[in-house]
């Protein structure tokens, strides 16, 4: 008798347990709407400042071949009418002196597109360095985080997933320039 007096008091306790946990779920899905929504507008501002810098935390090609990168070296920076494009890794030296290659040129065209319904940015621009004329299509989610497809002159695409920071914060190491 004990026993069963002592399960169904645990079954009240555990039901009225479980009814608090969903009353704070809804709460919280407020609360996430209203983040989401504060990060999207500071993602809009610093895409419509175009000046940004995206560190890649991972690099793939158009294989699927992905790495971890370090985004100190690898990144793809945006300040105003001009962009860098930075490859590079901790050992080995490149063209750049930090075992990559690293591309300056002036941005040419400029296209963002915004879907607020889905809080998402698309970014497309162009860019004309001295080694030739590159694409970049980037894709944006409200918090910012990012991916990037650099496509060029000669066939195979390489892909930049990571984070769009500010300029003025973010870190990073530029190589020599070509």
């Amino acid at each position: 008798m004990k026993t069963r007096i002592i399960i169904l008091v645990a079954f009240f306790i555990s039901g009225a347990l479980f009814a608090q946990g969903t009353k704070r779920n809804k709460e919280s899905k407020t609360e996430k709407a209203m983040r989401i929504e504060k990060e999207y507008k500071a993602t809009e501002q610093l895409i419509d400042g175009s000046v940004f810098v995206l560190s890649a935390d991972f690099l793939s090609n158009q294989s699927g071949y992905r790495v971890i990168s370090n985004p100190l070296l690898n990144f793809i920076k945006v300040d105003s009418s001009e962009a860098v494009i930075q490859t590079g890794r901790n050992s080995g030296l490149g063209y750049n002196g930090v075992g990559g290659l690293t591309l300056q040129g002036k941005i040419t065209e400029w296209i963002v597109k915004k879907d607020s319904s889905h809080k998402s940015f698309m970014i497309r621009m162009s860019i004309s360095s001295a080694l030739g004329y590159y694409q970049v299509f980037m894709n944006v989610n409200a918090s910012g985080k990012a991916v990037a497809t650099l496509s060029g002159n000669y066939s195979g695409k390489l892909v930049f997933e990571g984070s769009l920071i500010p300029l003025d914060k973010a870190r990073t190491f530029e190589g020599s320039k070509i």
